[in-house]
C-alpha cells in the first residue's frame, strides 16, 4: 500500500471516528436525562461540552502536528482513542 493510500485510510478512519464519537454522545443523551435528570437545557450543555472540548483540542494539536510530522500526530491520535466496553448493568437493573 503506497504511502497516499495510508494517508488517505488514515484521514478517513479519524473523519468516522469523530462522526461515530458524536453519534455516540447523541444516542446517550436520552439515557443521561433519565438516570441523572436532566433537562433539555442539561442536555444541551453536554452535547455542547463535547463538541467545545473537541474543537478546544483542535488547535493544539494543529500546533503539535506542525512540529511532528501529520501523520505521525494523526496516527497517535487515532491509537489513544478510546476503545468500546460493553454497558455495565444501570443500578436500577441489578436491584430488580
Amino acid at each position: 500500500m503506497g504511502r497516499t493510500r495510508l494517508a488517505t485510510l488514515l484521514v478517513l478512519v479519524a473523519g468516522f471516528v469523530t462522526t461515530l464519537d458524536n453519534t455516540v454522545i447523541n444516542v446517550a443523551l436520552p439515557t443521561a436525562q433519565s438516570e441523572l435528570g436532566l433537562s433539555v437545557v442539561g442536555l444541551e450543555w453536554v452535547a455542547s461540552s463535547c463538541a467545545l472540548t473537541f474543537g478546544a483540542f483542535l488547535l493544539p494539536g494543529g500546533r503539535l502536528s506542525d512540529l511532528l510530522g501529520r501523520r505521525r500526530v494523526l496516527a497517535a491520535g487515532l491509537a489513544a482513542s478510546p476503545r468500546p466496553r460493553p454497558p455495565r448493568p444501570s443500578p436500577k437493573a441489578a436491584g430488580r
